[in-house]
């Protein structure tokens, strides 16, 4: 019989689990670990090392028309050496506030170093965010800003006339003359009109002679002595201006003198028969001479642009030439309605000269005066443009003429009576209304618009980067897990083939859980603490 001192007590279970696992994969989990850690630190630090070099500088009016077109025009900048760079297509998307989307719109008009072309604004008036996004030399730029769309565009009010310059001299006689550009601004060194324009003293148009007497100033095309008015009392004068003012003298009428004056009319006192002072030429029957002296000084806009003269219908097609001091180079014409830039494109000058096709787009009100003008700087072209106004409607040419004068003058232009169809007197009715200010406004800068592109960039890269650490951990988790399944298959196998019975097994297994449960929450905790801080740090 066998002592029960001298029996061999029943071996333990070996332990499995986390602890197992640790031991018999130490080297491989350890070179995991860091290959993981090492991955998550340097996408970090790449990920605040990008930078962007290049930005958008993009053009725009502030505020849209629901459903009616707006111009955008884009220039993509090098910031490191404040140069312009190639740029593609254009892709705009408008968002509301409640995250709507506007359909997706394209422009693609390539104009010098620029692209530029018109959207349709959303047919919703609110505030909506514009992102511009274009292909960039190193990928992708952004630009977002943005843009109040107004339910509906007012009827453009006419500007007040422009204050009234004193001339030279006072002006003698009973008529009414003036001369200024006719389209409102004189070009210099390019073509150019002048408007003679005669009035009686109630304010009717006179048609007579005017005589000139230019004592200073220059063109390269002869200035008549003379011009005859018509029945609306105009006249044009074609020149080319080589000097930066004209002084030039109007007369009209004849001069009378006071050879027939009464006995009454050389006592020196102010009572005369004409009421002016004495010696002053009698007008009899209001036909005495007006002497008036006026002084006209050009603009250097650069170019000159004719267009077809005054009335237009709404989608009409206008045939434009434009004149420039530049040679060569790209120009610009763009269509203003009120503050509203509604189209724009671009022409090449050959030989100081283009002829371009302008269309212009229907407008919410009818009649409406419409600005084209054309310009070459695609940053604040200031003076260094020429336009003409349009008048663009439906209406008969009559009665468009006549809505024009009494819309002047409610204004506070000098009233038009016998207003007609001439398109001569459309021309010189417009050309009375002050240009616009007419530049683009500069709706996102290269410099804002590159920080843009930056925060695009890192948001898509964290979110690829959240992406590749939730994906490692989910296969960390089932890697460990296979491991530990393995391990602890291999410690059941040992502990049978010592001799172990099947009763340590559920005590085994259940350590396993525990070590296993403790394992992936604390692996799930770090997880979710990288993924947090990769989130809230601003990049």
């Amino acid at each position: 019989m066998t002592d029960a001192w001298d029996e061999d007590p029943p071996p333990t279970p070996p332990r499995g689990g986390f602890i197992r696992l640790l031991t018999r994969y130490r080297t491989v989990l350890f070179v995991a670990g860091i290959l993981w850690l090492g991955a998550v630190m340097g996408g970090g630090i790449m990920l605040s090392a990008v930078d962007a070099r290049y930005g958008l500088h993009v053009f725009g009016a502030e505020s849209w028309v629901a459903g009616e077109p707006a111009a955008i025009r884009a220039a993509l900048r090098d910031l490191s050496f404040n140069r312009y760079q190639p740029l593609g297509p254009l892709t705009v998307r408008l968002t509301d506030a409640e995250g709507n989307a506007a359909p997706e719109q394209r422009i693609t008009d390539p104009a010098g170093q620029f692209v530029q072309g018109a959207v349709t604004a959303p047919g919703r008036p609110g505030t909506w965010q514009v992102e511009i996004d274009a292909e960039g030399p190193d990928g992708p730029v952004t630009a977002r800003f943005p843009i109040e769309v107004r339910a509906a565009a007012p009827a453009p009010e006419i500007e007040a006339p422009p204050e009234t310059k004193h001339p030279p001299r006072p002006d003698t006689g009973p008529w009414t003359l003036e001369l200024r550009p006719l389209d409102g601004v004189l070009p210099g060194g390019l073509p150019g009109a002048l408007l003679v324009r005669a009035r009686d003293a109630a304010g009717a148009p006179l048609s007579t002679e005017v005589r000139l007497d230019v004592r200073e100033g220059r063109s390269t095309t002869a200035i008549p002595s003379a011009v005859v008015t018509d029945r609306h009392g105009i006249a044009t004068i074609d020149v080319v201006p080589i000097e930066p003012m004209f002084l030039v003298e109007l007369r009209a009428g004849e001069a009378r003198d006071d050879s027939d004056a009464t006995p009454d009319d050389s006592d020196g006192t102010p009572d005369d028969s004409d009421g002016a002072p004495d010696g002053t030429p009698d007008a009899i029957d209001g036909t005495g001479e007006t002497v008036a002296l006026r002084r006209v000084t050009h603009t250097p806009t650069q170019f000159s642009l004719a267009l077809p003269p005054g009335l237009a219908r709404p989608g009409a097609t206008l045939p434009a030439h434009i004149r420039s001091l530049h040679r060569d180079g790209v120009a610009f014409i763009d269509v203003w309605h009120d503050d509203r830039w509604l189209t724009t494109t671009s022409v090449e000058l050959r030989q100081n000269t283009a002829d371009a096709r302008v269309t212009l787009p229907t407008l919410p009100v009818d009649p409406a005066i419409a600005w084209v003008q054309t310009y070459r700087s695609g940053y604040a072209p200031g003076d260094a443009r020429a336009g003409q106004w349009v008048l663009v409607t439906t209406k008969p040419p009559l009665d468009a003429a006549r809505w024009l004068a009494d819309a002047l003058a409610a204004r506070g232009y000098a009233a038009t009576p016998g207003v007609d169809e001439s398109p001569r007197l459309l021309r010189a009715l417009l050309g009375q209304i002050p240009r616009p200010p007419g530049e683009p406004p500069l709706l996102a800068d290269s410099g804002v618009t590159a920080k843009q592109t930056v925060s695009e960039i890192k948001t898509v890269w964290r979110s690829r980067l959240v992406l590749g650490m939730v994906g490692s951990g989910v296969v960390l988790f089932l890697v460990l897990a296979g491991l530990i399944w393995s391990n602890q298959r291999t410690v059941q196998r040992r502990w049978v083939e010592a001799g172990g019975d099947e009763d340590g097994a559920p005590g085994t297994r259940k350590r396993l859980l525990v070590d296993a449960g403790y394992m992936f929450l604390v692996l799930a905790l770090f997880l979710v603490g990288m993924i947090q801080l990769m989130l809230t740090i601003r990049w």
